[in-house]
């Protein structure tokens, strides 16, 4: 018999079932045309970075940079298959990471991922839409809030008035509640002017009207 000189463990978990929904998607090839990844850039694309990324944080319960590269370092074989190409160490650097999140943070980048992830979850799954129901939450955190910040102090619905917070406004589609678009203000803007244009991003993602937008707790929009 031949003798086993090595074997390597990896404990995937449900890192495969995560990464392997955005592979279904396209979710790599999308980022990679919306992001777009600079030419003397090696190893991972921005694309695969952002979908390795996101199987760590979705997998780990863990939005931090800091982490991901030790991580990367202990499934190199899982991830290498998963994401089509062999993972170097410096692959998910805090450096390499941040410069995606630069990426994201392009307003016309992040709406254009969004068109572009609709049309394909719609190829996918064929939803259907009846309506849109929209609504705004804040998340509150220990930042140092900045005049031009996102962290600003505001009405708090968790009820922590001391702490800076940012403002997430969402658009899902109804009846199956599948996201549609997504929008960041400072934590102090109030939700009724935000409603308009959320609305106008839908219908543009969607090109239909006609359609009823609600909101919570009022009704806030009508056929149009």
């Amino acid at each position: 018999m031949a003798e086993i000189t090595g074997i390597q463990h990896e404990r995937v978990d449900d890192v495969p079932l995560i990464i392997g929904v955005a592979n279904k998607l396209g979710l790599a090839d999308i980022l990679n045309a919306t992001l777009g990844t600079h030419g003397l850039q090696q190893g991972l694309t921005n694309g695969q970075l952002a979908v390795g990324w996101l199987g760590y944080i979705l997998s780990q319960a863990d939005h931090r940079k800091s982490a991901v590269r030790e991580w990367s370092h202990t499934l190199p074989q899982t991830l290498a298959q998963l994401l089509g190409q062999p993972i170097r160490d410096v692959d998910f650097s805090d450096d390499r990471l941040g410069g995606v999140l630069h990426r994201l943070s392009d307003d016309a980048a992040w709406e254009a991922t969004e068109q572009s992830l609709w049309t394909a979850s719609v190829t996918v799954y064929e939803i259907p839409v009846s309506g849109v129901r929209l609504d705004g939450t804040t998340f509150a955190g220990s930042h140092q809030p900045t005049p031009e910040g996102l962290m600003q102090y505001g009405p708090s619905k968790d009820h922590r008035p001391d702490l800076p917070q940012l403002k997430l406004m969402a658009a899902a589609a109804e009846p199956t509640g599948q996201l549609l678009v997504t929008a960041i203000r400072p934590g102090q803007a109030a939700d009724d002017p935000l409603y308009t244009p959320l609305i106008q991003r839908v219908r543009q993602l969607l090109g239909r009207r006609g359609l009823l937008y609600t909101g919570d707790p009022r009704r806030i929009g009508r056929p149009s």
